[in-house]
């Protein structure tokens, strides 16, 4: 009885045990979020920083709805290709590989972004700061109409 107690108490620490995520988790699940079609307003503001959070706040609604909008956006390929960390700010140099549709939902063409976001740990959490593009590289299947 003893032993059953004791496995019983320790299953329950381990449930109830969530680590803290780092930031790279928390970059990931950003890009995850970010390629969701289920986005909000709040949901976007809850990995950001204050100062992040306040450039989307001041969206106007057309605006804030065009960038929650990603039905023609599919995600290919994320991958981290280094990192810069020290204990509260961290920089990451992500490479993001994506489909943009056209409206019949085949590709229309690929695009490869080469990004570094800025996370800082704000209250124990990692929070993206800033995220500024290094390389755009589009691979069109026909021509891309820029009007």
């Amino acid at each position: 009885m003893k032993y059953a107690i004791l496995v019983l108490v320790m299953v329950l620490a381990f449930a109830c045990d969530k680590k803290a995520q780092g930031p790279a988790e928390t970059l990931t699940n950003f890009i995850e979020y970010r390629f969701s079609n289920t986005q909000t307003k709040d949901g976007l503001l809850k990995f950001m920083t204050s100062k992040a959070s306040e450039e989307i706040s001041n969206l106007k609604e057309e605006d804030l709805a065009d960038l929650l909008k990603v039905e023609k956006y599919r995600k290919r390929n994320f991958k981290i290709i280094s990192e810069k960390c020290d204990e509260n700010k961290c920089f990451m140099t992500y490479v993001l590989e994506y489909d943009v549709l056209a409206p019949n939902s085949t590709r229309d063409y690929v695009s490869e972004v080469k990004k570094i976001a800025e996370l800082q740990k704000i209250d124990g959490e990692w929070k993206v700061a800033n995220i500024d593009n290094i390389k755009t590289f589009i691979d069109a299947t026909r021509p891309i109409d820029v009007r």
